[in-house]
């Protein structure tokens, strides 16, 4: 079909974007065009997207990949079926934006998809003149943003697409108010799509005998990640425990997290063991993760650690910790930048272990968060897009 009219079903009733059943059987396949700016090709965005793409594919519908700007590793392409780069982040931002419509807008024009999704305000531009010049008035485009609005530059962009996708209601809260004011949106079109798992099922990480503390991701100093208030705590704590560390940092970060640690006299209590692919294949047994970032736009890596019943001592940063963590349940939170706050946690933990949960009811708190939620969540909230779009008048 070359029309670009939405091939779909109508439903019954509408189902709950986050628990809802498959709804396959009375569905057939759509085709989704995903536009994705700039990507380094080894974060956790480049994950979900993949894996939301592949579970759609595995139900009937065809998706494309187009990366605006390039991508730094390009490995991570070869999990998709379909996948188009084009362009770099050089030159002149406006001729290369204007390179970047008329291909998008031929692209668009030749395949005729039924909806485009886009990872950020630039994509959500180029998406909307490329629908226009592609004459795809039935096309919603939708923001499936992975990071704060507030980081983002060209803001109004918000308030021109037909729906957001959210990854925590964290987001849906500062994307709703764009749509509120919008004349063609409401609250309504913003949908909650969690950002999914497929590290469910497995075997929880043995607790150690000896509290372990672990940290997976980017080394900051401070900055995002924070790292010094780990440090700064660990130098505080009484007893015995072990801190490691799984990630790399930029040289200063780095000179610098050392030199607190040696302040500290932590030499004999902290492992360092750089970046690793796979982190948690180096994870043999732990208490606790800990996570102290001033800010995340969903983080991954703390729904990998319940899934696989670690505990997670996060900061209550703006993310999904305050909607994932449940104090004694599967964690606790503490204020960004707390260190005093951080260290009452940890020294509770090392003197009493036993006030940890058990790892079997940590992964129980993680089953929303499953993969094949995400990519239900986000099939549903494309077709409802796709219908409320048709029903509104020319």
């Amino acid at each position: 079909m070359a029309t670009g009219e939405p091939r779909y079903t109508q439903l019954d009733s509408a189902p709950s974007l986050v628990t809802a059943p498959a709804v396959s059987s009375v569905r057939t396949g759509i085709k989704i065009a995903i536009f994705n700016p700039a990507i380094s090709g080894r974060g956790g965005v480049e994950t979900i997207v993949a894996e939301v793409m592949a579970r759609l594919e595995a139900t009937g519908d065809e998706c494309r990949l187009y990366i605006f700007g390039g991508t730094e590793d390009s490995a991570w392409l070869r999990n998709i079926r379909w996948s188009r780069v084009f362009g770099s982040i050089s030159g002149l931002r406006p001729l290369r934006l204007l390179a970047y419509l008329f291909f998008a807008a031929k692209e668009m024009l030749l395949w005729r998809p039924d909806a485009i999704v886009c990872c950020d305000p630039t994509t959500v531009r180029l998406a909307r003149w490329a629908r226009a010049l592609a004459f795809l008035r039935r096309a919603p485009v939708l923001c499936w943003l992975h990071c704060s609005a507030h980081q983002l530059k060209d803001q109004d962009e918000f308030s021109r697409v037909d729906a957001h996708l959210s990854i925590c209601e964290a987001r849906a809260k500062e994307v709703r108010p764009f749509l509120e004011k919008s004349s063609s949106g409401s609250a309504e079109d913003v949908f909650l799509v969690y950002n999914g798992t497929k590290a469910l099922g497995q075997q929880p990480i043995p607790r150690s005998k000896t509290p372990v503390f672990i940290y997976v991701g980017r080394v900051h100093y401070e900055a995002q990640k924070r790292v010094k208030d780990l440090i700064e705590a660990a130098g505080q704590l009484r007893g015995n425990f072990l801190v490691r560390i799984i990630g790399s940092g930029s040289d200063d970060d780095m000179a610098k997290l050392h030199a607190l640690e040696d302040k500290f006299g932590l030499a004999a209590k902290i492992e360092w063991l750089g970046w690793v692919k796979d982190p948690w294949s180096a994870v043999s047994e732990a208490s606790a993760m800990v996570q102290p970032s001033a800010y995340e736009g969903f983080s991954m890596v703390l729904i990998e650690a319940l899934a696989r019943g670690l505990p997670v001592i996060a900061s209550d940063f703006d993310g999904i910790s305050a909607e994932a963590i449940e104090a004694g349940k599967n964690g606790w939170l503490f204020p960004p930048g707390n260190v005093d706050e951080l260290r009452k946690i940890m020294q509770a933990v090392v003197d009493n272990p036993a006030i940890l949960p058990p790892a079997t009811a940590v992964q129980a708190t993680a089953e929303r968060f499953d993969l094949s939620k995400t990519s239900r969540s986000f099939r549903d909230a494309v077709d409802q897009t796709i219908q409320r779009r048709a029903a509104r008048k020319p």
